[in-house]
């Protein structure tokens, strides 16, 4: 399922999703069944360790989250050293089919845990180069984002049809008449376009985080040049956890029974 192409008049041209192109050059699309059941419980065991490591590192300017950053335009020179590593790579075939990549400028990807618990929301935001928005007042957006759902319950993701300008100032449309909503499912994969409003509320959730369980994410953004120390952090050999696979060859990775998603779309005067 494809949602319409954003179109800011004035602006420069945004990108469409490459895998869409030639499908309504959509700002969302959604797949099932991405990864194969064997490497997704690899990543589940990763994710763990992964949202430790974030949550036990050092305090960042306004109390933001160290995110880590991997290169990605140059395979020869950056070789996947664990499995959420090479799931970055995995994404970039889906997202990047026909070497898009390069075109757009693509040098890496930032890719995080979110992990919350039954009450735990995340804020409608703009992902964003946030070093540089706490240090410069600067803001700059991913050129895509891609979430992979690790489970079934929890807040949905909800992505209105609305960005941002003028260094964050000025909302366009000021008020959205769309809105998308993408359940959690284990194995669900959405691409979003870099610059859209979301967030993610578990007063709307099909199913409420049980009591001592979490909803599960692993967050994934695609930029033009690197983000900015000390938030967008590449980990060194030394700084890796114990736990991570160290050996990804053999580890499998996309699903060959992927097929095309849906979600909730929400206009102002009734759904479609």
């Amino acid at each position: 399922m494809y949602a319409d192409t954003l179109v800011i008049p004035g602006l420069h041209e945004k990108h469409p999703i490459p895998a869409t192109v030639g499908n309504n050059e959509g700002l969302l699309t959604v797949t099932e069944n991405m990864y194969d059941e064997d490497f997704l419980k690899i990543i589940d065991e990763e994710a763990q360790i992964l949202a430790d490591l974030a949550e036990n590192w050092q305090a960042l300017p306004k109390s933001k989250r160290v995110t880590f950053w991997m290169r990605t335009d140059d395979p020869a020179k950056h070789q996947p050293r664990f499995a959420v590593e090479k799931a970055v790579l995995e994404v970039k075939k889906i997202l990047f089919p026909n070497g898009e990549d390069k075109e757009l400028g693509i040098v890496g990807a930032k890719y995080w845990i979110q992990r919350r618990s039954q009450t735990d929301r995340v804020g409608f935001h703009y992902d964003k180069d946030e070093a540089m928005a706490s240090d410069q007042s600067i803001m700059r957006f991913p050129v895509y984002g891609t979430i992979s759902y690790l489970g079934d319950i929890g807040a949905p993701t909800v992505l209105y049809k609305q960005t941002v300008v003028r260094n964050g100032n000025v909302e366009v449309p000021r008020v959205p008449s769309v809105t998308w909503v993408v359940q959690p499912r284990r194995n669900r994969f959405v691409i979003q376009r870099g610059d859209l409003h979301h967030g993610a509320d578990p007063a709307l959730a099909a199913q409420p985080v049980p009591p001592g369980q979490q909803r599960l994410t692993l967050v994934i953004t695609w930029w033009n040049y690197t983000p900015l120390e000390p938030n967008a952090h590449r980990l060194s050999d030394s700084e890796l956890p114990p736990g991570l696979v160290k050996s990804v060859a053999d580890i499998g990775g996309l699903s060959d029974k992927r097929y095309r998603g849906s979600f909730e779309e929400l206009t102002i005067g009734g759904n479609r």
